[in-house]
């Protein structure tokens, strides 16, 4: 591996691991030390940040009432986070997102509740803080790579 390679490794290592590796193992060495009832606090954390976050975010939506509108939020975060996808749409209350590839999938492998319950946390409650009639499929119920599936689906619902 030649200098430059290094650099990018390197920058790739400190990039992941502050954004996700270290949050990650937090999460991990807590819920091993404590087990099922860990899941609360961190939980709480989740959607506490999703309260503080959510206002940032509504630039990005023109109506709340619509599920695709809704995921504009995923694309704005996958953009940054290098996660790409495709959305199919089922009517104006009804869109899923296909997600093809995720940089982080292999290192959410290690711990997939990090992604499949602490990150679920979040964009579900960014989206209730949103519109409260907005419903996030579970990503430990659907498809998610972090679990070993081919794709992670981003389904998004609004109830009447």
């Amino acid at each position: 591996m030649d200098k430059e390679d290094q650099v990018k490794a390197a920058e790739t290592a400190i990039r992941q691991g502050y954004a996700h590796r270290l949050p990650m193992l937090i999460v991990k060495n807590v819920v091993d030390a404590f087990g099922e009832k860990a899941w609360e606090p961190i939980e709480k954390a989740a959607r506490e940040f999703a309260a503080y976050r959510a206002p940032l975010m509504q630039f990005l939506i023109e109506d709340p009432e619509n599920a695709r509108e809704l995921g504009n939020v995923f694309d704005f975060e996958d953009n940054l986070a290098g996660i790409q996808g495709e959305w199919e749409v089922h009517g104006p209350k009804d869109a899923v997102k296909r997600e093809s590839s995720c940089p982080h999938s292999e290192l959410f492998k290690t711990s997939p509740d990090h992604c499949g319950r602490l990150l679920y946390e979040v964009a579900a409650e960014t989206l209730r803080q949103i519109n409260p009639k907005a419903e996030l499929t579970p990503f430990n119920k659907g498809k998610c790579m972090a679990y070993g599936d081919d794709c992670c689906e981003v389904h998004i619902q609004v109830n009447d």
